[in-house]
């Protein structure tokens, strides 16, 4: 029924109780008096019905009633949050998708968006998850000058803007992850989902969901995208206030800087006043990334700077001095120098960066547990590719030099880089 101030009779001659009304009749007699009022003093059902609600939320107290005067819809939805608690577990965005897609009139809404979640689940390894509060947020980038979880923002003209656009919504932010995929990030490593929302931008406004992930597209283009993204993760640009750092490369976008190209300088030089979201590295901060672990995040991230020509799904993370040889202590005791020996003893030299490059899965199938030294010369691998400086002894023997000279070239390359 539709909402009316005051309860009445429709034209079948059936009599609707306001079911709010109930709040006022607080005692049994107030109920029969209402009944009587309303010429219902000889209807069973009704003295019936009336008196069991009345009983259900006066007496049994199974239902929470909060006045609220202030009439803010999303205060309203806060209270009911918290009044819901113990039931099934809603958050704001479960309640604004329950709004906004009642209003969607081509597509099932529920559907739909369970449809896109359930396919970014298929990419990535470990596969990437996103949520629905994801996708309405995205949808508020794209289409709202305001992208605050507010109900105000998911009026009907909003509503209309997301279903009118949602094929070519969805299909960018397929497009996108197919993206991060091929550039080797995955749901482990792809530390802030927000920052995926400036690509899907891009992609959308630049009409390139069809293109992006194309070998055709620039791969340069590409390399810039995961340049900008490890940078983010590293510095924790989406950590606290997201709104904010979507809201300002928004602008970015708007303004037209960057032309048809990813706006990579722009947002750096953008954020470089932010005293906490910047894209400035220190010496101090540089110097602990070479350390960074085996499996961690940071440790791809840094991979990823120092070798962007293998930044692929395919590509393999190898320990150059094999790690098997490290983990076998007979084998570390045939090093003849102590000091060398308990050198090569510490997790800190051979597995993180400084013993790690990236290759692809041919190459590492091959060199799989074979000494450096052996591989390199198989291979022809030279010691500026490897990062060391010419001269240095591959041998396992000369591990020392070789981590030490690997970690200067490195920390030079990661502050030119960064």
């Amino acid at each position: 029924m539709k909402d009316h101030t005051d309860s009445f009779i429709d034209e079948n001659g059936i009599f609707w109780f306001r079911l709010k009304d109930i709040v006022d009749l607080t005692t049994l007699p107030l109920v029969i008096a209402y009944i009587n009022s309303k010429g219902l003093g000889n209807n069973t059902f009704a003295q019936e019905t009336l008196a069991k609600l009345f009983q259900k939320i006066h007496n049994e107290k199974l239902i929470n009633v909060y006045v609220h005067e202030d009439d803010d819809p999303d205060k309203i939805l806060e209270i009911f949050l918290r009044t819901n608690s113990g039931g099934t577990p809603l958050s704001f965005s479960d309640l604004l998708m329950s709004i906004s897609s009642a209003n969607w009139k081509t597509i099932d809404a529920r559907k739909a968006l369970a449809e896109l979640v359930d396919e970014v689940n298929t990419l990535g390894n470990p596969s990437f998850r996103i949520s629905r509060d994801f996708i309405l947020k995205t949808g508020l980038v794209l289409f709202s000058n305001d992208i605050r979880f507010k109900l105000k923002n998911f009026n009907l003209s909003m509503v209309n803007t997301i279903e009118n656009n949602w094929v070519k919504m969805r299909k960018c932010i397929i497009s996108a992850f197919q993206l991060f995929t091929e550039l080797g990030f995955n749901d482990t490593n792809f530390r802030a989902k927000n920052a995926a929302i400036p690509i899907i931008f891009y992609i959308y406004t630049h009409n390139l969901e069809d293109e992006i992930t194309k070998t055709t597209y620039s791969l340069e283009e590409k390399r810039t995208i995961g340049k900008w993204l490890t940078l983010t993760f590293l510095r924790g640009i989406f950590g606290g206030q997201p709104d904010q750092v979507l809201t300002k490369i928004k602008n970015i976008f708007n303004d037209g800087n960057g032309g048809n190209s990813f706006p990579y300088s722009e947002i750096i030089t953008a954020f470089s006043s932010d005293p906490t979201k910047n894209y400035s590295f220190d010496d101090g901060f540089v110097g602990n990334l070479v350390y960074s672990k085996y499996g961690t995040p940071e440790c791809d991230y840094v991979l990823y700077l120092l070798y962007p020509d293998k930044v692929t799904n395919s590509i393999h993370r190898d320990h150059m001095h094999p790690k098997s040889f490290f983990e076998n202590q007979e084998l570390v005791n045939t090093i003849n120098s102590a000091s060398a020996k308990e050198y090569a003893k510490e997790k800190k030299h051979w597995n993180t960066v400084l013993n790690l490059q990236l290759l692809d899965s041919t190459q590492n199938t091959h060199k799989l547990a074979k000494s450096l030294d052996a591989w390199a010369s198989e291979q022809s691998i030279s010691c500026n590719q490897l990062l060391v400086d010419e001269g240095i002894d591959l041998s396992v023997e000369h591990f020392h030099e070789f981590i030490e000279s690997r970690r200067n070239r490195i920390t030079s390359l990661l502050r030119a880089i960064i």
